[in-house]
C-alpha cells in the first residue's frame, strides 16, 4: 500500500483484523516522498542491482553511538533528565506513562527513520 491513506494505523488495524489479507506492507515513505524512493528502487531493480522485494528497514538516516549521543546530551544535563531502560517493553511503558502525564520525551535509538511518520 502507498499514499498518505496507507499511513492510517487505525484503518490498517481494521484491514488486518478483517481477514481479507494474509499480510499488509506499507513502505515507510508512503506519501509523496515515496515517489522518489520508488523511482530509485525501480531503476536499481531494472539494472539488476536489487530484487523487487519488501523494503528491509526504514532506518536509513544517520546513526550515532551511545557515547557520541551521551557527550552531546551532557551539555544539556542541567535541563533534561536522561533515562535508560533495559528492554523495549519497559521503554514503551515509561514513554506512554510520561506522555500521558504531559511530559515531552525524546527517544533516540539507532539510525534515524525515513518517512513522514518518523518520530
Amino acid at each position: 500500500m502507498a499514499g498518505g491513506v496507507a499511513l492510517n494505523c487505525t484503518a490498517n488495524g481494521c484491514l488486518m483484523k478483517s481477514g481479507l489479507f494474509d499480510e499488509i506492507y506499507i513502505q515507510p515513505a508512503a506519501g509523496d516522498d515515496g515517489s522518489a524512493l520508488g523511482a530509485a528502487l525501480e531503476r536499481a531493480a531494472r539494472a539488476g542491482e536489487m530484487q523487487n522485494r519488501r523494503f528491509p528497514t526504514p532506518f536509513l538516516g544517520l546513526e550515532y553511538s551511545v557515547n557520541e549521543l551521551a557527550s552531546v546530551v551532557e551539555e544539556f544535563s542541567d535541563r533534561i533528565e536522561i533515562c535508560h531502560y533495559p528492554n523495549p517493553q519497559e521503554t514503551c511503558a515509561a514513554a506512554a506513562r510520561l506522555i500521558a502525564q504531559g511530559h515531552v520525551i525524546a527517544w533516540f535509538r539507532g539510525a534515524m527513520e525515513y518517512g513522514p511518520r518518523a518520530l
